[in-house]
């Protein structure tokens, strides 16, 4: 396989289209030190580009990168994952979105969504109401609640966070609220002395967030967790996730989106 495309870690970048019209959008958001590339490719396999348009063709799929050692908090990496999104989707309808996570990067599409929904409902704007009415559902991988993070790293990234907060407080309840609409598929790594998270077809579900006792530590780099990283189609993990996404898909109302970019 080619490696993938190289460049800066800012934003979106667009790694596969369907041949025929697109039916959905997957969005990929790396975790805490991760790369919007190196983050999903390991010897030489980019697998959401090399891999995953084999089982869901009719996708595109996009990657979004950010620096986590730049100055900005989670709410503001937040803010700039609505903006791209915004943007790019100005007149896109309901086109379905599924998004996929790492660790930190599933908190940030978290606080994206509900960061959507503030707008949609107090300011009316419509290109909100557009990302959050498209979202379907969340693939969080490793990702624990907001309030599961005892001792975050003293850096500005997590600046209000904690499980006494009460950015964190007002964070889980608005979660609970919105993501009752949303399909969710969640697999965490276990403790130590601890099973693995059970996965299967009945575990796509409406979103609980992150099963207690299933976490890791917050600032571990995407490298280190190993997390979302598929060399082949025989990955009992990835086909797992592609079962889930698959599943998703059956949610999905015909909409011909030929004529978008």
């Amino acid at each position: 396989m080619s490696p993938p495309p190289t460049g800066s870690n800012d934003g979106p970048v667009i790694i596969s289209l369907p041949e025929g019209p697109i039916i959905a959008d997957i969005i990929f958001v790396h975790g805490y030190g991760g790369d919007r590339l190196a983050s999903w490719t390991q010897d030489g396999i980019f697998w959401p580009r090399d891999l995953l348009p084999q089982d869901v063709p009719d996708a595109r799929v996009i990657t979004w990168g950010y620096h986590t050692s730049s100055a900005a908090t989670i709410d503001e990496h937040a803010k700039n994952l609505l903006l791209d999104l915004e943007n790019r989707r100005p007149h896109r309808g309901a086109r379905p979105i599924i998004f996929v996570g790492i660790s930190l990067g599933g908190l940030i599409i978290k606080q994206t969504l509900i960061l959507a929904v503030k707008r949609m409902t107090i300011n009316r704007d419509p290109r909100s109401w557009n990302v959050w009415k498209s979202t379907l559902g969340t693939m969080l991988i490793g990702t624990l609640r907001r309030d599961e993070t005892q001792n975050p790293p003293a850096v500005k990234l997590f600046e209000d966070w904690g499980p006494e907060s009460e950015a964190t407080k007002i964070h889980r309840e608005k979660w609970a609220y919105i993501s009752e609409n949303l399909l969710s598929y969640q697999s965490c790594a276990p403790r130590p002395g601890k099973r693995p998270l059970p996965i299967g077809p009945d575990y796509v579900k409406r979103d609980k967030e992150a099963v207690a006792g299933y976490d890791v530590e917050m600032g571990t780099a995407d490298e280190e967790l190993g997390f979302g990283i598929f060399k082949d189609r025989e990955d009992p993990d990835y086909q797992n996730l592609v079962q889930m996404m698959q599943h998703m898909f059956t949610f999905i109302v015909d909409e011909d989106d030929s004529d978008d970019e």
